[in-house]
């Protein structure tokens, strides 16, 4: 432990003595942890955080695939006799995401909701803040009990948060239902967490390159730094001093850079989250973007900075402690330096060609949206407005 701390205040020491050196690994290995930090925030709400539900780790989603492997839905018949002949799961529950029609002291406001089974709350464990859920009598018979259950987020701007709107009666897609009940809040529907898996790992792995270019960067100015305490490292092998000693010391350092990287990119990826966050898609249902820095993408920063600075820190540690020691210690250039030449100009080779795909795949992209944007619908856009009219949320076939 005392060795450790040694090597910390030396390695301290070392960094503050080239401070432009210093600033410029920790903002390169920022940036690139940063911004694998803010999309692991997304993977960690999609597939990581639990919902909010009573055993959120035994709840599985059945759906059926149509050609081209595209996500369809079951009929309303298949699910009642997928559920009355289930022997496998403890509860089957249906839901389906719709657009509704509400129709409240004479407003009319279409909105989305969920119509579900009745066991469909009772099976996820959730219960509401006042009144109740559905029962699992209330849907053996088409039409028997038009009864809903208001949301939180609804009940509060929609209603005013009238606690006696429980037995009251609203009119949806021009049928009247009792409210039964309210949702509570925060919660967040199995439906609303899918579709978006896919499109975070494609990002995951452009920040990936991201950080592996700026980790390439890295591991070069280590070498160019390592260049410089040639005759330092010489001395000291010349002493006596252990070849893992000097490995150990070095691997420190890089380490401490690696670990003020990931702060400063803890940082950035907060402010990217929040960023992320205000921006809402222009769309006709509520959009839950529910990103926080939480303990998991913590742990996930301080990993990646740990294994940033041991991966790409032990190549320049290993050929720094391996000198001619002669020419070192007269400060000439040995075959020792040739080699680290020659891993230099590998490095700003590997550096350049990821940046070139990087930098392609970007131009690929922003050519194709330019593409979409020149498309022509058909028809004449200038002083146009389009809207819907949906009539079958007010009953017309």
């Amino acid at each position: 432990m005392q060795t450790l701390w040694q090597d910390l205040r030396y390695g301290a020491r070392m960094l503050m003595k080239q401070p432009g050196f210093t600033l410029i690994a920790v903002l390169t290995l920022a940036l690139g942890i940063g911004a694998n930090t803010a999309i692991f925030s997304l993977v960690n709400t999609v597939l990581l955080r639990p919902l909010p539900i009573r055993q959120p780790e035994r709840v599985v989603e059945i759906t059926p695939l149509r050609k081209g492997a595209d996500i369809g839905a079951f009929p309303y018949p298949f699910y009642r006799d997928f559920h009355d002949q289930n022997q496998v799961l403890e509860g089957l529950a249906a839901y389906s995401f719709v657009p509704l029609s509400l129709s409240w002291n004479g407003n009319n406001e279409r909105l989305w909701g969920y119509l579900v089974s009745g066991n469909y709350f009772d099976l996820l464990g959730v219960r509401a803040v006042q009144g109740r859920m559905f029962t699992q009598e209330e849907d053996r018979a088409p039409g028997a009990h038009p009864v809903a259950v208001v949301s939180y987020g609804s009940w509060q701007r929609r209603f005013g948060g009238d606690p006696q709107l429980v037995g009251r009666t609203i009119t949806i897609n021009n049928h009247s239902f009792t409210v039964v009940g309210f949702a509570p809040p925060g919660l967040v529907l199995p439906m609303l967490r899918t579709g978006t898996l896919s499109f975070a790992s494609v990002l995951l792995a452009v920040v990936g390159l991201v950080l592996l270019i700026a980790c390439t960067n890295l591991a070069n100015l280590l070498l160019a730094r390592v260049a410089e305490r040639r005759k330092e490292i010489a001395v000291r092998l010349a002493l006596g001093a252990t070849r893992f000693r000097l490995v150990r010391q070095l691997l420190t350092e890089s380490v401490m850079l690696a670990l003020a990287g990931g702060a400063l990119g803890w940082l950035l990826a907060w402010w990217l989250v929040e960023l992320g966050t205000a921006f809402k898609p222009r769309v006709d249902f509520a959009l839950t973007i529910d990103l926080r820095i939480d303990w998991r993408v913590l742990v996930f920063t301080a990993l990646v900075s740990l294994i940033t600075g041991l991966l790409f820190g032990l190549l320049p540690a290993w050929q720094a402690t391996k000198p001619d020691l002669i020419p070192a210690l007269k400060d000439e250039v040995g075959l020792g330096g040739h080699r680290r030449a020659r891993l230099r100009n590998s490095l700003v080779v590997a550096q350049v060609a990821l940046s070139l795909v990087l930098l392609a795949g970007a131009g690929l992209i922003v050519r194709s949206l330019q593409q979409v944007q020149t498309v022509g619908p058909g028809f004449e856009v200038a002083h146009t407005v389009t809207a819907s009219v949906d009539l079958a949320l007010q009953g017309y076939d």
